[in-house]
């Protein structure tokens, strides 16, 4: 199965124990603003502006509305957005790349882990053997632990050539539903 056909079998809801990840939509304007103008969230993510306006909410939720190469997902707690996550499917990178981020108000509950969990189970329900790919800077140390205990194994760390973070370590990491090390029930 290819990643093209993986992004389009990946369902527009997934439900976890606490969380709804949804489609994001205009009613999540304003809380993206509130919870992405966050300088702690944009110094570690690759793509995040700060500060984060209206205008970036807007382009941000078009962007994952679109036929392009990303499938985004709203992390929602009693109908309340509180973070993103979502699968970009780049032709330059061989595997889809997990990217996520949490409101600062959410951090230490538990719900990263769940968030991920539940997108990686939805992946495996396709029946797609995929590999994942996620990275984060050496420096964020517990988006490095949250992946290592999604099941996501270390696989290199490298000096960011270009971007944002261009001459910064980032940890690489691999997750692999065939591998039977980390094929485990992820709720």
């Amino acid at each position: 199965m290819t990643k093209s056909v993986l992004k389009t079998t990946l369902p527009s809801t997934i439900r976890s124990k606490r969380l709804v990840m949804r489609p994001l939509g205009g009613q999540d304007v304003a809380q993206l603003v509130v919870l992405a103008n966050n300088k702690k969230i944009a110094d570690v993510l690759a793509r995040l502006p700060h500060p984060y306006t209206e205008d970036d909410a807007n382009y941000f939720i078009n962007l994952a509305n679109s036929d392009g190469e990303e499938k985004i997902w709203a992390i929602t707690l009693d109908n309340q957005l509180i973070g993103v996550c979502g699968l970009t499917f780049s032709d330059e990178i061989s595997t889809p790349e997990l990217g996520y981020w949490l409101g600062e108000p959410h951090w230490g509950q538990g719900i990263g882990s769940e968030a991920i969990s539940a997108l990686l189970n939805a992946v495996k329900e396709t029946k797609n053997d995929a590999e994942l790919f996620a990275r984060c800077l050496v420096s964020n140390k517990a988006s490095a632990a949250l992946l290592a205990k999604c099941g996501f194994a270390h696989q290199k760390t490298l000096t960011e050539e270009s971007g944002l973070h261009a001459d910064k370590e980032m940890h690489h990491f691999l997750f692999n539903h065939r591998d039977e090390r980390i094929d485990h029930d992820l709720h």
